[in-house]
């Protein structure tokens, strides 16, 4: 029973973190000098944003690598799920802010907040072809 538990808190614990709040996100990146990764995502109703939270987003590789060099911000749109006011609010700004007009899509920031790109859609390949595709961002 205790290995049980020994081991959800490793799994748990490798887990790439999610923040929602983007002004948090903005300072914890100047204060560790990383980059933003805001993901746009309808996660209860769009299959391509669940496909690349599947296929990428949740893998170990891309998690080890967000660990070490990225803030993670999902900005989620839910059909069926609550949220409260204030991301509601945050989210449709933010939106607006980044001209998204589809899911999912990534939009890659430095560590002052300026937009250094950006992946829209899917892409095949797996965590290794949207590393080097943020890798490529300066």
């Amino acid at each position: 029973m205790l290995a049980m538990f020994l081991t959800l808190g490793l799994m748990m614990a490798s887990a790439a973190e999610w923040k929602t709040n983007y002004e948090r996100a903005l300072e914890l990146a100047q204060k560790e000098n990383k980059k933003v990764v805001l993901f746009f995502t309808g996660s209860d109703w769009c299959g391509w944003c669940k496909k690349l939270h599947e296929d990428v987003l949740s893998r170990s590789e891309f998690e080890k690598y967000a660990d070490q060099k990225l803030i993670l911000v999902e900005l989620d749109y839910p059909r069926g799920r609550m949220q409260s006011d204030d991301i509601k609010k945050q989210n449709q700004a933010l939106k607006a802010k980044y001209g998204i007009n589809g899911y999912p899509n990534l939009v890659v920031l430095d560590s002052t907040g300026k937009e250094i790109g950006r992946i829209d859609g899917y892409m095949e390949g797996g965590p290794s072809v949207y590393i080097q595709e943020i890798e490529k961002m300066k």
